[in-house]
């Protein structure tokens, strides 16, 4: 039977059937014309309903041809399908959807879908329904639903698709698709994954990260760039990916013969990329790029480069300023030197003030109390024991003795009254009658005046120097030698002790030796001066101190 046949209509069956009885009835006679019409019509009906039942079984025979050849198509069709009540139960479900289900086909009718679905896309299914019932049109949608497998629900991926079937009675129902996506799926999160991976690491380094292909007929693009771009040129990694002028057409016009010449390199040596150019960002901004990149040659004759760009803009711009900092740093050395040197001296001087304001207290209140308590005692000497006062006496004289030697220490008065020079020789006899080491000075050049400061730092400088030589030097015999030239103010102490090591004379800069030439070297230095070591083990030791005349006659002069 054709496919597309049709049932005939009751006329055209009504005349089929008048056909066939003219055919098969013999001509009636007059007088019986009343009984032979009714037995036309009987007929005619008779031959009626033979029509009618045969074109109903064609009929039915196609439907069932039809049926069958939709159950075929349903039930071995490569994805799901279920038919579903309006409250959501599985009225029908082919193989495919048995099968992803894991459950029968005789036991998914009246499940609920719900049972199905994942409990985290629960509001997933009901949104997605919600849209079905609101709109009446087609709804999509991906999400996970569950295989039973052994008691234990298994998640998967299906791509869901459901419409509206209304039918009979009023009742809706609704039949979906379920495709399984779960191999794409993994292949995307795979992918995501990597790509995560490869952004986590990229994000990682300095600059912008990214593979440039050029093709044998001159085509080049960005197949990949890190996140980084777009803080160096203002687009993101997709736009410079989809248009390669992005990077180019912001390079500055001075730069870009240099840059086009240093990639044509770069290509024809397959050698290393490495050129700084300007560029203008997108915010208008002039930055500093620098370019590295390795290029490497394709089976197909194309060149790949994987490199890194980098904004060495602040890296340039000190560059360009290192000339003008170091004369900047220099002159501000300069002016900080001449200030320190100037607190220096101020700070010694005001020492040198309380020192010798100390002396004088000692000189005129201590020195004359112990002058009275001697005199005190020796008018007690009717009530009381000699012996006794005597011994208390010979206190008082030692205490007045040590007054006044440290009175001398403080502050020699010979500096003040007589100079520098005659304050040293003063030095030398005060070494030898405290410490008994004998002092031999000598002296060369004319007499000059020096300020105050200097004196007062070179002088003590010496002072502790030959205290070193007492204490350490294990002998009794020290030198000093003054020296005046045209220019520099030297003074020299030397010894042939034991000496010790000169390569430790940056330790004893660093306070880790005993001889305090630290304190030494610092004074000295404070005030623009120098300081010479010279010693070794066994072999005595030799230590210079000099400076400028320019420095030791007026430059340092407190403000």
């Amino acid at each position: 039977m054709a496919k597309n046949s049709r049932r005939p209509s009751a006329l055209e069956l009504r005349q089929s059937a008048e056909v066939r009885l003219a055919q098969q009835a013999p001509q009636a006679f007059p007088e019986e014309v009343d009984a032979q019409r009714l037995l036309h019509e009987l007929q005619v009906h008779q031959i009626e309903l033979e029509m009618q039942n045969r074109s109903l079984q064609l009929s039915q025979l196609e439907l069932e041809s039809e049926r069958a050849r939709y159950s075929d198509l349903y039930d071995l069709a490569p994805v799901g399908y279920c038919t579903l009540s309006e409250q959501g139960l599985i009225l029908q479900a082919n193989r495919k959807a048995a099968d992803l289900l894991g459950m029968s086909q005789h036991a998914l009718v009246n499940q609920p879908i719900t049972r199905f679905i994942h409990r985290d896309d629960q509001d997933r299914y009901y949104q997605h329904c919600s849209q079905l019932k609101a709109s009446g049109e087609s709804q999509a949608c991906e999400l996970r639903m569950v295989r039973l497998v052994c008691g234990e629900a298994l998640p998967f991926w299906v791509h869901l698709e459901s419409s509206v079937d209304k039918v009979t009675h009023g009742k809706v129902f609704s039949r979906i698709t379920l495709n399984d996506i779960s191999a794409r799926k993994q292949a995307e999160e795979s992918l995501k994954l990597f790509h995560e991976q490869l952004e986590s690491l990229t994000s990682a380094i300095p600059g912008a990260v990214y593979q440039y292909q050029k093709t044998v007929v001159g085509e080049s693009k960005f197949s990949y760039f890190s996140s980084g771009i777009e803080d160096i040129f203002g687009v993101t990694a997709a736009e410079a990916m989809r248009d390669a002028a992005l990077l180019s057409e912001p390079i500055l016009q001075e730069d870009r013969a240099a840059q086009l010449e240093a990639v044509q390199r770069s290509e024809a040596g397959l050698s290393l990329y490495d050129h700084d150019h300007r560029i203008r960002s997108k915010n208008g901004k002039i930055k500093w790029v620098r370019g590295r990149a390795m290029p490497l040659r394709q089976p197909d004759g194309s060149v790949l480069w994987n490199g890194i760009l980098s904004d060495i803009t602040n890296e340039k711009l000190a560059e360009n300023q290192l000339l003008e900092m170091a004369y900047e740093l220099e002159r501000q050395v300069n002016v900080r030197t001449t200030s320190l040197r100037k607190l220096a001296a101020q700070l010694t001087m005001t020492e040198e003030r309380e020192q010798r304001m100390l002396a004088q207290e000692l000189h005129d209140n201590l020195s004359q109390l112990l002058a009275v308590v001697k005199i005190k005692l020796t008018t007690l000497v009717r009530i009381a024991p000699k012996p006794s006062i005597d011994e208390i006496v010979a206190l008082v004289d030692k205490a007045d003795q040590s007054v006044r030697t440290i009175t001398r220490h403080l502050s020699p008065p010979v500096m003040r009254t007589l100079g520098f020079a005659p304050a040293l020789k003063w030095l030398c006899d005060e070494m030898h009658r405290t410490y008994g080491l004998s002092v031999a000075i000598k002296e060369a050049g004319e007499p000059i005046a020096l300020v105050e400061v200097v004196e007062v730092v070179l002088y003590r400088s010496v002072r502790e120097l030959l205290i070193n030589v007492a204490r350490h030097a294990k002998i009794g015999e020290a030198g000093l030698f003054l020296q005046r030239d045209d220019s520099r103010l030297m003074l020299v102490v030397s010894d042939a002790g034991c000496g010790f090591d000169s390569g430790t004379f940056r330790e004893a800069l660093a306070g880790q030796h005993s001889f305090g030439l630290s304190s030494i070297f610092e004074r000295i230095t404070s005030i623009g001066g120098q300081m010479d070591v010279d010693s070794s083990p066994g072999g005595g030791s030799r230590i210079t101190l000099s400076m400028p005349y320019a420095i030791a006659m007026q430059a340092l002069q407190p403000s």
